[in-house]
């Protein structure tokens, strides 16, 4: 009985020992952008969030250290975290065309490795025809055994998708698509990055069992992204959901089927490879249109109807 009455003042005890060694468990940080896609010179909101847990999360340090956040490697602003005051939100203005990285570090205590959050915003340029890509099954192709372990949100690339997808990135800006999970963004990140996939902004949407449901889900999130980037004309998927939700939208669609068929009877550009995909942008009658964001936007409000004058390469 004695020892079980010693139990609470010692576990009172190791509190204050803890609270007086300046003891807090951030348990990582969050980093939130308003948006990720922006015009050149525009600004957007980021939101640094220190996440307390354990002791901390009750007794937060007197003097806690500095939460610093850094635009392209460049200190953006410090942060004094404390008392009920462990969030804060800065603007980062960017000026350039292209992939933009905003970071958050919190060294915790000299001894442990420091905290750090990084999320990409991305300009895009106006004066280019844009092209988005379903990365599903398009630019990533799972095997049976990666679907059933799921240890790999995304599988092999397809071959001559890299090669290609940077060809275009040249005269096109591109964006990405994908059914996975949010969650999953950054890992698709440094997947496209080990494979030498142009970099891009990555938008999810979620995919079910419903044909119907399916393109509505995707065809919702390309109408989001052209009322953002009117520019945003042509896409480029493998099947007939991927069409249904492109011509929804009056999109050019580029489908590859990798030796497959499309089930819709409509007249659209299909490729079996990667390959012969690009060939479509090579051909010199349609290296005027395609990249010239007035004319592709006259067939857009005209209904679409590019297959009237983009001019498929005989296979």
């Amino acid at each position: 009985m004695l020892a079980r009455s010693w139990l609470p003042l010692l576990f009172l005890a190791a509190i204050a020992v803890a609270v007086a060694a300046g003891c807090t468990d951030t348990g990582g940080l969050k980093l939130d952008l308003s948006d990720q896609l922006a015009q050149p010179g525009q600004t957007i909101d980021v939101q640094a969030t220190i996440v307390r847990k354990g002791l901390s999360k009750f007794f937060p340090p007197a003097s806690p250290p500095p939460l610093r956040v850094y635009s392209d490697n460049e200190l953006l602003k410090t942060f004094q975290p404390g008392g009920a005051d462990w969030s804060f939100t800065t603007r980062v203005r960017l000026d350039t065309v292209g992939e933009h990285a905003v970071d958050a570090i919190y060294q915790r205590r000299r001894d442990t490795k420091p905290d750090q959050a990084t999320c990409y915003a991305y300009c895009w340029d106006s004066s280019r025809v844009g092209i988005v890509v379903d990365l599903d099954r398009v630019v990533n192709q799972k095997t049976k055994l990666d679907i059933l372990l799921g240890d790999r949100p995304l599988g092999d690339p397809i071959p001559d998708a890299a090669d290609t997808l940077t060809s275009l990135a040249r005269r096109f800006y591109l964006c990405y698509v994908t059914a996975l999970p949010s969650d999953k963004k950054e890992a698709i990140r440094q997947w496209m990055r080990a494979n030498h996939i142009p970099a891009g902004p990555i938008f999810t949407w979620d995919r079910t069992t419903k044909y119907s449901v399916t393109s509505g889900n995707q065809a919702a999130l390309l109408d989001q992204l052209r009322q953002r980037v009117p520019t945003l004309l042509i896409a480029i998927g493998d099947g007939d959901d991927d069409l249904a939700a492109f011509s929804r939208n009056k999109m050019l669609p580029v489908m590859i089927t990798l030796g497959g068929a499309l089930k819709s009877d409509l007249d659209v550009p299909q490729f079996a490879t990667w390959h012969d995909a690009y060939e479509l942008f090579l051909e010199p009658a349609n290296q005027a249109i395609l990249a010239d964001p007035a004319h592709m936007l006259d067939l857009h409000l005209r209904g679409g109807h590019y297959i009237d004058t983009v001019k498929t390469p005989p296979k």
